[in-house]
């Protein structure tokens, strides 16, 4: 191993790195429509409205809960401070991802695995981004890598508070993005299976604890919103149009491609530890249920209509880990001992050099590519996002109203969305049932028409995100169908403002304010 100083100097570099690529990812990662809504229902809930009940949300409750907690400070900071919470939960995961790989290091190799693990998982552009936009992932990968420390502790030692913190942590994670959920599964049988070495107390608290926190989770809203919960949970995610033939190949190659140019270093890693037969030193009970638990869950998100390489972002922790510790058991079994203290440096400058080539540097800088220029962004998205709620609040100084799909503006500037709205571009379901639109909370074509013929808005402002996407498929809305919009819209609104390159995508926003004296 590597002398103490030159271990300590390149902690200090990786730290460094690490910390300059998450402040880079906070301050000048693209802005992403899930950051808003995600927000918003959690305000909704820290004012006491109930997910499912009064507002739809696609997910388990337990994001919105925990977000609750700090809407203070996302009331009075904006999407900053979102993102700035999003980022210490993201590398509170990695730092229990580095805990896991140093339990599952032999003995001696605590310490390699562990910096090993914090440099493959940390110094990632991709992961960085991802663990720091306002989505389920920081959360839900925080969740599953205590819940599997604690799992790890109670199949070695049979503690029940181990089996009992490891059940309540996975169950958790689940509530926070539900494929998660099977991994209860494996690891609940592994210590079903070793019951003779661990005793049956491990597996029934391990059991119990994961079934109770999931009924005390899901049951209650299942009682008093089932149409809600059950879309929110299942149908949402099930009705989005499918590719079909050789697209639907197409787009899981996609994923498969994405991913590994995503995490390019972990699966060079996963390739050198295969063909120097680390299988054979890795091959124990506990490290094939954490295999198994990271492929189960690829599998359930590789299986979705479309998949995007992101939900794996959960994941990755568990998948640094797993190389990390398995890279330290092939070396721990290695006579040759002169090369063995270069590897963490070897890692160190690949990652960091992984990270300086990532595409998402170039998106913190252009806003994409014009013919043969790329335009430079005037400022940073967040910046801008920041200076438009401030131009908002000059027209509606009292606050209200503001009717938009863009549902960070509404986050950022301190206003409330219209009724049925929470979603913001995924709140149109134009050919559903007034009936079946009124129990999710969102609005159909007629909905819609009437809020915008009748909401009594301090200011609207739309991006051309706006009016673009009908649910639940996730389809394009026709030209023909969005212009109509407008033109409803523009019976009782007067443009004020253009804001170009804004928001998600680069998009042109308009600002739009009360015509004085409306249209009959």
């Amino acid at each position: 191993m590597m002398d103490k100083f030159n271990l300590t100097v390149l902690w200090l570099l990786g730290l460094l790195v690490i910390g300059l690529l998450y402040a880079a990812n906070i301050y000048l990662g693209n802005l992403n429509q899930d950051e808003g809504w995600y927000l918003y229902t959690a305000r909704l809930l820290a004012g006491g409205q109930v997910p499912y009940r009064d507002f739809a949300y696609t997910q388990g409750p337990v994001m919105a809960g925990v977000y609750a907690l700090v809407d203070p400070l996302v009331a009075r900071f904006g999407l900053l401070a979102g993102r700035i919470f999003t980022g210490l939960l993201g590398l509170g995961a990695i730092s229990a991802g580095a805990a896991l790989a140093g339990r599952l290091a032999p003995a001696g190799w605590k310490p390699f695995a562990i910096i090993s693990c914090v440099f493959l998982t940390g110094i990632n552009v991709y992961q960085g981004y991802y663990f720091t936009v306002v989505k389920t992932y920081s959360l839900a990968a925080l969740f599953l890598m205590t819940g599997l420390l604690f799992f790890v502790r109670a199949a070695r030692t049979g503690g029940i508070g181990a089996a009992i913190g490891a059940g309540l942590l996975l169950a958790l994670a689940s509530g926070v993005r539900i494929s998660t959920g099977i991994v209860l599964v494996p690891c609940g049988l592994y210590l079903v299976f070793t019951y003779k070495r661990l005793g049956h107390a491990a597996w029934l608290s391990f059991g119990l604890a994961g079934i109770l926190t999931l009924v005390g989770l899901f049951l209650p809203f299942y009682l008093v919103a089932h149409e809600g919960w059950l879309f929110g949970m299942f149908e949402y995610h099930s009705q989005r149009q499918a590719a079909e033939g050789l697209m639907h190949w197409l787009v899981k190659g996609g994923f498969i491609s994405r991913l590994v140019q995503a995490y390019l270093i972990g699966f060079v890693l996963l390739i050198i530890l295969f063909f120097t037969g680390a299988q054979r030193t890795n091959r124990d009970g506990l490290r094939l249920t954490l295999w198994a638990s990271l492929i189960l869950v690829s599998l359930v998100h590789l299986s979705a209509h479309f998949p995007y390489e992101d939900y794996q972002v959960v994941l990755y922790p568990l998948f640094g880990a797993l190389l990390s510790s398995g890279l330290a058991r092939v070396l721990a079994r290695d006579e040759a001992t002169h090369w063995k203290r270069l590897i963490p440096a070897i890692l160190f400058f690949a990652c960091t050099a992984s990270a300086f080539s990532s595409p998402i540097n170039q998106d913190w800088m252009v806003i994409g590519r014009d013919r043969i220029w790329w335009p430079i962004k005037d400022q940073p998205d967040l910046v801008k996002l920041q200076e438009t709620a401030r131009k908002i609040r000059t027209h509606a100084p009292g606050g209200g109203i503001l009717f938009t799909q863009d549902a960070y503006l509404a986050v950022e500037a301190n206003m409330q969305l219209p009724d049925n709205m929470a979603m913001g571009i995924f709140s149109y379901y134009p050919e559903w049932e007034r009936e079946r639109a009124e129990q999710v909370h969102v609005m159909n074509r007629a909905m819609l028409d009437e809020a915008l013929s009748r909401t009594n808005a301090a200011v609207a402002a739309f991006s051309e995100f706006s009016f673009s996407i009908q649910c639940p498929e996730i389809i394009e809305l026709s030209q023909k169908k969005r212009d109509k919009l407008v033109d409803k819209l523009e019976e009782r609104y007067e443009l004020q403002e253009t804001v170009e390159h804004f928001g998600h995508g680069h998009t042109r926003l308009k600002i739009f304010t009360p015509i004085k004296q409306a249209k009959p």
